[in-house]
């Protein structure tokens, strides 16, 4: 459910994402300018706004994520970093969809054909005609790196991770 407190935490951490924009997407680095990947910016996102107290130790995501198409690495990587939740924050999880995402939740993507796997990890701005408009970091040359840009119609919602105080 959302209230005021949470709309605040949301909106901050929209303003902390935001100043991410133009660093580029870099495998397992997780620095602001530098690079990132989007499990890594959003580990970086929570820190920096004090949500997270530490992160998990940096773990070759991506190349441990393609090797393995079995695997769930990145809701392995969501659940590691949520262990480490600052003790004045719980956080709300809970199916995402263009219906229930707020104003800065965190929530996963299902990218891949026939896969419920999680593949990516973005946070939601806003709606806009119709569409997902999200913060993330991306591989890519037109829309590499972090910045604002709309969820990709062949992305669908998985999970949202929505912060409150205790």
């Amino acid at each position: 459910m959302i209230t005021v407190d949470t709309e605040i935490i949301g909106l901050k951490t929209l303003a902390v994402a935001r100043s991410w924009i133009g660093t580029p997407w870099r495998r397992d680095v997780r620095e602001k300018g530098r690079g990132a990947n989007c499990l890594t910016f959003v580990g970086m996102v929570f820190k920096e706004r004090g949500i997270l107290t530490g992160l998990p130790p940096n773990q070759n995501f991506d190349e441990r994520f393609w090797e393995d198409p079995n695997s769930d690495l990145m809701q392995e990587g969501i659940d590691d970093g949520m262990r480490l939740l600052h003790p004045k924050y719980r956080v709300e999880v809970g199916p995402a969809s263009a219906a229930t995402l707020e104003h800065g939740d965190m929530f996963t993507v299902m990218c891949l054909e026939n896969d419920d796997r999680a593949t990516h990890a973005c946070f939601f701005q806003a709606m806009s005609a119709n569409q997902i408009v999200v913060v993330d970091c991306r591989v890519g040359k037109r829309h590499g790196g972090v910045g604002v840009k709309p969820m990709l119609s062949s992305w669908r919602p998985k999970n949202f991770y929505r912060i409150h105080h205790s």
